[in-house]
């Protein structure tokens, strides 16, 4: 029985986590008021969403599938930084190793 606290950027660390948390430091915007949807609250933080890896990767427009996505994406195209492309060869373009 306990409690324990993971602050990641690498999400895949939370993913297995049963219960994952994701905060935001701008103001909540309960309403459509587009006044307030990118003031800063120096009040803290807020939970935006919560739930298992799965339930928030079922909200398309959330969050945490968004920010999921897009690590990603970022690491297919760092994965991709050590191979080079070599059109002139026999291989028709295909990506080899530098």
């Amino acid at each position: 029985n306990r409690i324990t606290i993971i602050i990641a950027h690498r999400l895949s660390t939370i993913r297995y986590a049963n219960t994952i948390f994701v905060l935001s430091n701008r103001e909540r915007s309960d309403n459509n008021n587009n006044n307030n949807n990118n003031k800063i609250n120096n009040e803290g933080s807020y939970i935006i969403e919560q739930g298992t890896h799965d339930s928030l990767m079922k909200n398309k427009n959330g969050i945490y599938h968004l920010m999921i996505n897009n690590q990603k994406i970022s690491s297919n195209k760092s994965s991709n930084n050590g191979k080079l492309m070599d059109r002139k060869s026999s291989n028709n373009g295909k990506i080899m190793d530098r």
